[in-house]
């Protein structure tokens, strides 16, 4: 997550905060709780893949594009899982949430960083990082949001759009479901990307623990 996303400020909000974190890269796709992170970066090659699934076409007009996870990106999301004392081969953590990622991901999108954290906005998480949103998974759901509106995602999953409060920092836009204990917050200023390009991208999920 960038450091400087939109500078938000709610210090007031987040206190006694204790963070746990690991991770690699930088995002600047919206503002979030700020978290100390300390940065590492995995290697430049590899040679092993791990493709997560494979979703049902998407509409071409949407132009989302399959997701694949290589063996580095794999390791800085392991790494950000053990951090908290989770468990970095069933990549399970907290109180039985687990890392559920994207099947397919906007053109253009890529995935940049992975960290970890344990504080009172998001709870017990693991934060990844893509070009223009965060997905946060999470035994948590931010208390400093409102609702904007529910919508029926394309596998007949219900999320909730949500909004920053007023006095939060600049403007974050928020969709949030459930999967079993696990709270997937999807997250953006939504500059990059739009409304359905965001719910596209939540529409359909790989339990990353059972793909490797």
């Amino acid at each position: 997550m960038n450091r400087r996303m939109d500078r938000m400020t709610i210090a007031a909000t987040v206190i006694a905060m204790t963070v746990f974190v690991s991770g690699c890269g930088t995002t600047n796709q919206g503002s979030a709780p700020s978290q100390t992170q300390s940065t590492t970066h995995p290697p430049q090659t590899t040679n092993h893949t791990t493709t997560p699934g494979n979703p049902t076409s998407f509409p071409a007009s949407v132009a989302m594009v399959h997701f694949t996870i290589t063996g580095s990106q794999l390791k800085s999301i392991q790494s950000a899982v053990k951090m908290i004392h989770g468990n970095p081969r069933t990549l399970g953590f907290g109180s039985g949430q687990k890392i559920y990622v994207p099947a397919a991901l906007p053109k253009g999108q890529k995935f940049l960083s992975a960290y970890s954290g344990i504080n009172s906005i998001f709870g017990t998480n693991v934060n990844l990082g893509f070009s223009g949103f965060n997905l946060d998974l999470s035994n948590k759901t931010p208390d400093i949001i409102k609702k904007v509106k529910t919508v029926t995602l394309s596998q007949g999953h219900t999320g909730t759009w949500y909004i920053n409060k007023p006095g939060t920092g600049g403007t974050t836009y928020f969709l949030i479901y459930t999967i079993g204990k696990t709270n997937l917050i999807y997250y953006s200023n939504l500059k990059t990307l739009s409304f359905s390009q965001i719910e596209k991208t939540a529409s359909q999920w790989i339990d990353l623990g059972s793909m490797h």
